[in-house]
């Protein structure tokens, strides 16, 4: 094979590649795509919606579906881990800045942990009953 067979076989290949490249961005970028058409669904619904009693008016925007209702939900429960999970991150950093962290058994650890857990539920359901007492 002459040196101009290979260069040209190079090239060939350099072709097909970038065209696969080219097909698989098109796919990552639809699923992109798709992904953002997801969140701005979860976020209009969680924005646009002022009344609990069904009516025409208590809605703005499209028409929320079963779909959209999903989405939300599963994005207000996330967001209830996160937050409950960060507040236990917090104490377990602030024990280990202090060295008390490596001082307690692992069920005094646990103990502590489900005290954390236990309170950072209650602050948001007591955040809740009081937002939803306005």
């Amino acid at each position: 094979m002459s040196e101009s067979d290979v260069v040209l076989e190079l090239k060939e290949q350099n072709k097909k590649l970038k065209n696969k490249l080219k097909e698989k961005n098109a796919l990552l970028g639809n699923h992109d795509h798709q992904t953002l058409e997801n969140k701005n669904m979860i976020l209009e619904t969680l924005h646009h919606v002022w009344c609990s009693g069904g009516c025409e008016g208590g809605v703005r925007g499209e028409e929320i579906t079963s779909e959209m209702v999903a989405y939300a939900l599963e994005y207000a429960n996330r967001l209830s881990k996160w937050y409950i999970a960060r507040e236990g991150n917090k104490m377990i950093k602030e024990k280990c800045d202090t060295g008390e962290y490596w001082s307690q058994t692992r069920e005094e650890r646990h103990e502590e942990y489900e005290k954390v857990w236990g309170d950072a539920r209650t602050a948001i359901t007591f955040a809740r009953k009081k937002f939803m007492d306005l």
